[in-house]
């Protein structure tokens, strides 16, 4: 199997989330050549497209990294630059299926979750050249489910609270209320993200 890849959507976020704790003094270049391989390093000094496909490691790598820089609760770190990569990829327009102004789906009805599962799952492979995200809401569980599979080793745990953050992130902004969310291991290359939901028909 060839190496997995990111879009350069989701590189984005955390190169310039590097670039700014450097101009910030938050860390410096010796912190980061420890932190990140020569590859990922490369990718950190690119110019990055938005279009083009950079190595899934790379991704990891700089999440990693930011989240250490963070600090406090790993997971916590995770969800909080998951959450920060919804404006990141709104601001870029690519992706009109997912820009979520505030209160756009303010009226959270079950049609209103159902359609944002679908949208979600659709952009998957805009994102990811592996695996696959099918999703569904249960309103008898008041729950929205993604799941993710034929992912590992690729995603791990650092992607599940990845994934949690940016769900969250999404439907807190576009319902105009808060949303918890938890990962379950379904097996070794699949996992679900269920987001607990209170539909409004």
């Amino acid at each position: 199997m060839s190496a997995p890849h990111a879009k350069g959507t989701l590189i984005l976020t955390p190169v310039k989330g590097i670039r700014s704790a450097i101009r910030a003094g938050a860390l410096d270049r010796t912190a980061i050549e420890s932190g990140l391989s020569r590859a990922t390093l490369e990718v950190v000094d690119a110019k990055i497209s938005a279009t083009e496909w950079y190595p899934f490691a790379a991704l990891t790598e700089m999440v990693e990294l930011l989240a250490r820089q963070i600090g406090g609760d790993r997971e916590t770190a995770l969800r909080t630059l998951g959450a920060a990569s919804v404006d990141s990829i709104r601001q870029i327009g690519l992706y009109s299926q997912l820009d979520y102004e505030p209160g756009k789906l303010a009226r959270g009805t079950l049609a209103d979750y159902g359609r944002f599962a679908r949208l979600a799952s659709s952009v998957f492979g805009s994102f990811f050249d592996f695996g696959t995200m099918t999703s569904g809401v249960d309103a008898d569980a008041r729950r929205l489910t993604l799941r993710h599979e034929d992912v590992a080793p690729m995603m791990g745990r650092t992607w599940h609270a990845m994934v949690c953050g940016w769900a969250t992130g999404v439907l807190d902004r576009a319902v105009g209320r808060p949303h918890e969310a938890e990962c379950e291991v379904l097996a070794s290359d699949a996992f679900s993200v269920h987001l607990a939901i209170d539909p409004r028909d």
